[in-house]
């Protein structure tokens, strides 16, 4: 196994970088993505105030839709971050075209959050760890891996490396923060830096590691 060892001074000056070179793009994809994140919750506020039957079942309707579509664009939206980290050109449509890998992120998604849950239930720690070690399944859900084995690539990679994707997690957590102090708007900037800054560290981990066939399958 290879050095897996990356710099998060490096990888935020990637995001920092890749946010200056396509900042109308950004802008934009941050701008539907802040859309289409904030209608749920809109909807929940107008229920509170509705006791029509009727009209929460359509309400209920459309909350589920965006839901969806919030999970469909996220997914997008990681899509976008491995097109630009292997420079090629990118466009709005990026964030809706992952549509045929929908049902394998969803399911790759439940399992995630189920195993996460049992850990956090685990006096909190053995959640933290498996986070991290299951962070990068949507990228090789995007690579063409199954829904199983997408999770068991995302543990390999991460071998030797809990304690700093640690750190750049509480790092990128703290960009999180200050992008949504700054008025809420801020994070029209810090959501195209967290992003690329993470999947250059997950170039950075697979690029290092010679996968174990045996592990796959």
């Amino acid at each position: 196994m290879a050095d897996k060892k990356f710099s998060n001074e490096e990888a935020i000056k990637f995001g920092w970088e890749s946010l200056k070179e396509n900042l109308g793009f950004f802008l934009i994809a941050g701008a539907i993505i802040f859309v289409i994140a904030m209608v749920p919750t809109l909807i929940q506020e107008i229920m509170k105030k509705n006791d029509s039957g009727s009209i929460r079942i359509v309400l209920n309707i459309v909350h589920f839709f965006f839901q969806i579509m919030g999970m469909l664009v996220s997914l997008g939206f990681v899509k976008v971050t491995l097109k630009l980290i292997e420079k090629k050109k990118v466009s709005v449509s990026d964030l809706f075209s992952q549509y045929p890998l929908f049902l394998k992120y969803f399911l790759a998604y439940i399992i995630y959050a189920f195993i996460l849950i049992c850990g956090f239930f685990l006096f909190i720690v053995p959640g933290v760890i498996w986070a991290i070690k299951l962070n990068f399944f949507p990228y090789f859900i995007l690579e063409g891996c199954g829904v199983i084995e997408s999770l068991k690539k995302s543990s390999q990679i991460t071998q030797g490396s809990k304690w700093d994707l640690f750190v750049f997690g509480v790092i990128l957590s703290l960009i999180s923060i200050a992008g949504v102090l700054v008025f809420g708007v801020g994070i029209l900037i810090t959501i195209p830096i967290v992003a690329m800054a993470e999947v250059f560290v997950y170039q950075k981990l697979k690029s290092g590691f010679k996968f174990s066939e045996n592990l796959v399958k």
